[in-house]
């Protein structure tokens, strides 16, 4: 899929989302996959969570990893948080070639919870 920020209405989904994926990185090392996430959060209180949401088996089960802040990237109205993952592609491993990962981005803040499921 296209990279949000590419999108022209990229920040207006942002503003009305509160929380959007920004930017993604695949790197593939020998059996391993690494999967990287940017992502941009309206600044509404200062104490705030994100996580990713990821499922292998199209939502029968599911594992949520939590995002990181990253340093110094408030602009005033807006934060950035990170996360990353790693799956092992090997014949043991726990992602095979070609299956399909699902994700959604949980924003936390001020007790509601806003969603980022690429629209789906």
């Amino acid at each position: 899929f296209k990279e949000p920020f590419t999108l022209t209405d990229f920040f207006d989904r942002v503003r009305r989302q509160q929380v959007c994926l920004q930017k993604y990185f695949v790197t593939n090392l020998d059996t391993k996959v690494n999967i990287h996430f940017i992502i941009l959060v309206i600044n509404l209180s200062f104490e705030k969570n994100v996580k990713v949401r990821y499922t292998k088996d199209n939502w029968k089960t599911w594992n949520d990893v939590v995002a990181k802040y990253v340093p110094n990237s408030n602009d005033g109205w807006s934060d950035k948080f990170m996360v990353e993952f790693c799956f092992n592609t090997n014949s043991s491993g726990d992602l095979a070639v070609g299956q399909k990962i699902s994700f959604a981005i949980c924003f936390s803040v001020d007790g509601k919870e806003y969603w980022d499921n690429n629209l789906g």
